[in-house]
């Protein structure tokens, strides 16, 4: 976030000049002492898919298709439906890459801000989205504290945020959700969450 896309982008260099993203993320340098700071890192998120796909021994984009989007009534027709960026080795990307509708990611949104029910069934389990949504640590001054993937707000907002201004953003107390499409770095990175906090007291 807030680096523009090129060669100076860590994770363009991993995506465009890698072979084995892996790899490079296991063999970059640590900024500092492992657990003294902290830098939200793409690929990081990355070995998260890795490791799932090789614990499951199983596509984990199909997985997701069976799991997640189907039961949420997200089409996967070829020429509209749901694509996901994968690594040379076939891995979906941990970090970007997921590509799909508004209506979609809202459908998401929606799910998580139930409580992971979405059309009269538990897609995700209450226990688990409540642990990903809970601080487990503070954070960047700017984007907020930070869950399990999830940066965490004042007020019971969470947010996914992604690159060039996506925003997948609910209110846990009241049951809300929103989402945000942009593709403009130019532009404040927290438009959306402002406008979110005003939608709800509005």
């Amino acid at each position: 976030m807030g680096v523009t896309w090129g060669p100076k982008n860590p994770l363009w260099v991993m995506e465009e000049q890698s072979s084995n993203w892996v790899e490079h993320v296991l063999q970059t340098p640590f900024s500092t002492e492992p657990g003294r700071h902290f830098m939200y890192n793409s690929g990081a998120s990355h070995l998260l898919t890795h490791w799932m796909q090789a614990n499951m021994n199983q596509d984990l984009f199909q997985y997701a298709q069976t799991q997640l989007f189907e039961p949420l009534g997200i089409s996967m027709a070829h020429d509209a439906g749901i694509k996901w960026l994968k690594s040379p080795q076939g891995v979906i990307s941990g970090g970007k890459g997921l590509l799909c509708s508004g209506p979609d990611l809202m459908a998401m949104a929606k799910m998580v801000a139930a409580g992971g029910v979405a059309l009269g069934r538990q897609i995700v389990p209450y226990q688990w989205l409540d642990q990903c949504l809970q601080v487990q640590h503070r954070g960047h001054h700017l984007y907020g504290q930070y869950g399990y993937q999830w940066w965490i707000h004042e007020n019971h907002i969470a947010a996914a945020m992604g690159f060039g201004g996506q925003f997948m953003l609910i209110h846990r107390e009241l049951g809300i959700a929103g989402v945000y499409l942009r593709d403009n770095q130019n532009t404040d990175p927290m438009a959306a969450l402002e406008h979110f906090k005003m939608q709800i007291k509005a």
